[in-house]
């Protein structure tokens, strides 16, 4: 199974969902492939189409996959606050909640 990394979906994707929405619609659409290459990590990774947007599926709410600890997303939280209040990159998309269906622990 295929998993967007935390860091990306709190710094990148918070930012641009819409443009990664359409860059993954992009990637889905070029035709039929069996793997993934990656830049890093053990390559190839057996993967579809569907394999790839189903990595991306919290970009239109809570995934299927299983939910990271809330409090996990803690300290990518508190980087993106230092990011917006220091002005060093563009502004999370308001509305999008890169954290949603995060598990809650008590």
């Amino acid at each position: 199974r295929l998993l967007r990394a935390p860091i990306l979906r709190a710094f990148a994707d918070a930012r641009a969902p819409g443009a990664v929405r359409s860059w993954v619609d992009d990637v889905s659409k070029m035709g039929e492939f069996d793997r993934i290459i990656t830049g890093h990590f053990a390559s190839p990774i057996k993967a579809t189409p569907a394999d790839f947007r189903s990595a991306f599926a919290y970009l239109d709410g809570p995934a299927a996959d299983p939910p990271i600890v809330c409090e996990d997303w803690s300290l990518l939280d508190g980087l993106n606050d230092v990011i917006a209040t220091n002005k060093l990159g563009a502004p999370v998309e308001p509305g999008f909640d890169f954290k949603a269906g995060c598990k809650k622990v008590s």
